[in-house]
């Protein structure tokens, strides 16, 4: 019933049911690609906008597509994000060929309501990597703007090799030039 609603709803907005079984494909492959890749790398950008990865472990995506990373407030990501807020997570899944990026924008989170409700890692790993949990944890969340997909059923176009991508907010596949950016903008600090 879901789908069939779904599947109306784009028909009389005028986009054809095939177009519908693609976009419903390529959100599929993102969240197959995330799955697979437990630890993707998360690109800030540093005082001097040299572009700085790491690996980092992240809450499953919520609908659409949020995800939550945990880490320390004095750690050198948190001081970027608090200079720029732009971000780029980037999953993949080398055995399968397939990658996912999401390109989005981060806010700073340390007031208790939210530690408690997005709080995702084990009690044995709180202890071990945050002994004053939740005084020495900070967790990020990141709001997605556009994501690409490459693999697990979303193909490039052949010509251009450019992936299928999505902005979350309206779910429609493209295979346009990427929609335009936000530009710099520094994250929000925590309340302390």
């Amino acid at each position: 019933m879901k789908h069939a609603l779904s599947a109306l709803a784009f028909v009389v907005l005028g986009t054809a049911p095939s177009a519908y079984a693609e976009d419903e494909a390529v959100v599929r492959a993102a969240r197959a690609i995330m799955a697979s890749d437990p630890t993707p790398t998360l690109i800030s950008l540093d005082a001097r906008g040299h572009p700085r990865a790491r690996t980092v472990q992240v809450s499953e995506p919520d609908a659409g597509f949020v995800l939550w990373i945990a880490t320390r407030p004095n750690t050198r990501k948190v001081e970027q994000l608090r200079s720029d807020a732009r971000v780029t997570l980037h999953y993949a899944d080398d055995d399968a060929g397939a990658y996912l990026s999401v390109m989005g924008r981060a806010t700073l989170h340390d007031d208790p309501a939210t530690i408690a409700a997005h709080t995702f890692h084990a009690a044995a790993d709180l202890a071990a990597f945050w002994p004053d949990y939740p005084e020495d944890y900070l967790l990020i969340r990141v709001t997605p703007d556009w994501i690409e997909v490459l693999g697990a059923g979303a193909e490039a176009d052949p010509e251009t090799w450019r992936p299928p991508a999505f902005a979350p907010r309206d779910g429609r596949v493209s295979r346009s030039p990427d929609r335009r950016l936000p530009a710099r903008t520094p994250a929000p600090s925590p309340r302390v």
